[in-house]
């Protein structure tokens, strides 16, 4: 339009001096006129470049880099891309009238890399000789955050412990990644929240770029309480400028440690028979072992197995365990045995000691309160009968069970003789007692002693006695018969035997006087020789 034109043609004397604008806008060495075909390909180009990558040309690509071209060819030198703004695009302003400006040309500093702007100049250039041209010096530096990083391989493994422990803290190791090239901030760090089952304390502040603060946050594992736990604790990270930037603190992301650790609750021993008395048995009984039941009573979401086994007094025998990998938490086991030893008599009594242990497969087996269970038996001889003769008249022979006592041949109503027998339980203590049940045959012998018994003590005797008075003529024979038993306080009564004793004795008449015989046998010659001679 003819407006244009004319504002055209004004500016050129202006303009023309001023470096590009005669090659650009002077096609023909002068403004075009109105109706001639004016053509701006570099313009066309430019906006087409702009528009292709939503103007990061006109910032930081090819127009960029002929804007810094210009300026440095006039007296500006533009290299860093961060810059930006009308402040540092080449442009035309003017004319300005007095006491005026040109209004505010801005230049943008954009922190996209850390750094400071080095030798940045923009040339103002004048097109009047009674006006120098100026070149305004760009100066600014921008720091870069702190950046966190946490060095410790995750999840953070703190093994295995059991309730009460004492855990041991590990330390966080933190590093400051930033660059170390005078262009970041320090870094604080401080301990967040834990989940349950753990803890974080501690700080940092001020950590440079590239170095690294170890321990300064420690992280745990709560040991109060059993469980296999997973869980994580927080780290509170702030980029700070002092001695740096300047420009304060800024928050940054919080970070996450991954926690894991094991808490096992120890094994609770419960003892469920607390005695094991075998009672009264006999030397050579075969007795059944007798089980201690015992209970793992440990609670909790992890628990350590119980392991056992047992010790016994003289007298016992112990066998068993709890196996090799032990007893669950809320289970029960008759695994240990406490058996008699019926070899000798004796009264056994003690206390079987049991000897547990808590058990897991992470860690060493933790030895528990030994805990005692009463044992007693009483092992016994069987009573052993034995009869002799204790004194008196009559011979006596044993024959296996069959004992003979033999008075001879006594002279009618002569005097009578008596024997003194003795039944005895002949064994050492401690054993059963003995008793007896008599049948007693009809006879001649006067038999005191042969009543029925009971309760003979080890070591004891019973007396029996014999009496024999010659008041007929004749043989004479008498049968006892004698059943043995023994029993104890236990209920036993058992048979040990029998025995049979056999009484004898003899009566003859009284004999005749001696004289009397000497006459008879004279006449009874006489008369033998009488008969002869009458022969």
């Amino acid at each position: 339009p003819p407006v244009v034109q004319q504002k055209w043609a004004a500016a050129t004397p202006l303009l023309r001096s001023q470096p590009g604008f005669e090659q650009a806008l002077l096609p023909w060495g002068r403004a075009p006129k109105v109706g001639e075909l004016f053509r701006f390909p570099a313009a066309a180009r430019a906006l087409r470049a702009i528009a292709a990558t939503r103007g990061e040309a006109f910032y930081r690509g090819e127009i960029a880099e002929a804007i810094e071209k210009f300026s440095s060819a006039n007296g500006g030198s533009l290299t860093d891309t961060r810059l930006s703004g009308t402040g540092v695009t080449a442009a035309n302003f003017g004319p300005i009238a007095t006491q005026t400006n040109s209004g505010n040309q801005d230049v943008t500093l954009t922190g996209s890399s850390a750094g400071a702007l080095v030798n940045q100049k923009v040339a103002v250039v004048n097109n009047f000789d009674t006006v120098a041209d100026q070149v305004l010096s760009l100066s600014g530096t921008v720091f870069r955050l702190a950046s966190a990083g946490i060095l410790n391989v995750q999840p953070i493994d703190f093994g295995a412990f059991r309730v009460g422990d004492v855990a041991i803290e590990r330390d966080l190791s933190i590093k400051n990644t930033a660059a170390n090239d005078g262009f970041s901030e320090a870094l604080n760090g401080s301990a967040g929240p834990a989940d349950t089952g753990f803890s974080a304390t501690g700080e940092f502040n001020l950590l440079t770029a590239e170095a690294t603060n170890t321990g300064g946050i420690k992280v745990g594992l709560d040991t109060t309480t059993a469980g296999t736990k997973a869980g994580s604790a927080k780290v509170n990270f702030v980029s700070d400028g002092a001695g740096t930037s300047s420009l304060g603190q800024t928050a940054l992301t919080q970070q996450s440690v991954s926690l894991q650790g094991k808490v096992y609750a120890k094994a609770v021993a419960e003892v469920q028979t607390p005695n094991v008395d075998f009672g009264i048995v006999h030397v050579g009984d075969s007795v059944a072992a007798s089980s201690i039941a015992v209970k793992n009573a440990a609670t909790g979401s992890l628990t350590d197995n119980l392991l056992g086994t047992v010790a016994v007094p003289t007298g016992f025998t112990g066998a068993g365990s709890l196996g090799a990998n032990g007893l669950a938490a809320g289970a029960t086991s008759n695994a240990l045995q406490v058996g008699l030893d019926t070899t000798i008599a004796g009264v056994f009594t003690g206390n079987a000691s049991l000897s547990f242990a808590s058990h897991n497969a992470d860690l060493i087996d933790l030895s528990l309160a030994s805990q005692s269970v009463v044992v007693a038996a009483q092992v016994n001889n069987f009573a052993n009968p034995v009869l002799s003769k204790l004194s008196g008249a009559g011979t006596f022979t044993p024959n296996g069970t069959t004992f003979t006592v033999d008075f001879g041949t006594l002279i009618q109503s002569g005097p009578g003789v008596l024997g003194i027998l003795q039944l005895a339980n002949l064994i050492s203590g401690p054993a059963d007692e003995l008793g007896a049940t008599f049948s007693v045959n009809t006879g001649p012998f006067a038999l005191t002693g042969f009543d029925n018994f009971s309760g003979l003590a080890a070591g004891a005797n019973h007396a029996l006695s014999v009496s024999f008075d010659p008041l007929i003529v004749g043989l004479f024979e008498q049968i006892v018969e004698i059943d043995l038993f023994g029993q104890n306080a236990s209920g036993f009564n058992g048979s040990v035997g029998s025995f049979n004793v056999v009484f004898k004795g003899a009566v003859s008449a009284v004999p005749v006087p001696a004289a009397v015989w000497l006459l008879g046998s004279g006449l009874l010659g006489l008369w033998g020789a009488r008969r002869r001679l009458a022969a």
